[in-house]
Parts: structure tokens; sequence; C-alpha cells
């Protein structure tokens, strides 16, 4: 088993990029992402000592990630709620209008529904690995695929 306090500064190097990718294509903001990615690390620093050696690193980190992306998606919809408004960020400049079609798509998905969606497809993580990771069984998965598959095909032919 790795020592995480030792060797916590090659970790950060070496599972920053995908970190922050994952979280980016859930949240759909640059800014909100580097917060999210740094807060990930900071709470895996301080709950190293939870880390039992039975997976990967890897998969302990994008666990603790998700985590951290569903709570502040929570924070953020509950005070949207109150305030009657819901900002959602801009598409990336400089993208075709067929990607803009499919980020918009993804924008009206609920935060779990793009989450399985950005893991499935953009991630390439299988449905199993989606159970273990988000701690749902393999059922639950296939079901919220399915449904997010469906309002996607619906929302991305709105778009077009």
């Amino acid at each position: 088993m790795e020592d995480i306090e030792q060797n916590f500064d090659r970790i950060v190097r070496e599972n920053y990029e995908q970190i922050f990718r994952t979280i980016m294509s859930i949240v759909l903001n640059k800014d909100d992402a580097q917060d999210l990615t740094q807060e990930t690390f900071l709470r895996a620093y301080i709950k190293r000592h939870t880390f039992r050696g039975e997976s990967e690193i890897t998969t302990w980190l994008t666990r603790i990630a998700l985590n951290v992306t569903i709570n502040f998606l929570r924070r953020r919809d509950k005070a949207a709620e109150h305030q009657k408004q819901f900002e959602i960020p801009a598409p990336p400049e400089n993208h075709s209008e067929e990607k803009l079609y499919v980020w918009q798509a993804l924008e009206k998905l609920s935060p779990d529904e793009r989450l399985v969606l950005v893991m499935y497809y953009f991630h390439g993580f299988s449905q199993a690995e989606i159970a273990q990771r988000l701690g749902i069984n393999l059922g639950a998965v296939k079901m919220r695929i399915k449904r997010a598959k469906e309002k996607f095909a619906r929302f991305y032919g709105e778009e077009k």
C-alpha cells in the first residue's frame, strides 16, 4: 500500500488532470472545476488515513471528486431554488456548432443524469465501474444511463 503522506505531491501531479477533466465534464465551468479539484485533493489529504489500499489510488480520488462535485451541485441547486435563478455556464469558446448542441443538451440533464453519461461515454467507465465509484448497484446505473440517454436524445433534437 502506498504511503499517501510521503508521496502526496507525486499523487497530485499524476492524477490532477484526470480529476479535473472528470469534474469539468460534470460542472461545465472551468473555475468551478478548478476549485473542486483543489477541494478534492485537500479532502484526500485530510482523509488519507481512510485509504485502505483495496482499490487503486485513482479510484479513491475519483470517488472523492465525485462526492465533492455532487455536493457542490446540490448546494448550487438549492441556492438557485431560493433565488429563483439558475445560471447556466456558457459553452466553451471556439467549438463547432455540433459540440454546442451537445453541450446545451448536457446542460439540460440533471446532475445525476449528466454524471453517468459523462462517466460512461466521455471517460469510458464500464457500468460496473460506475456502480462501484458511485456506490450504487449495477441495475441503478443501467437505468440511469438509459433514462439519461433518452432525455439527452430528446434535448439534443430540440437544440438542432
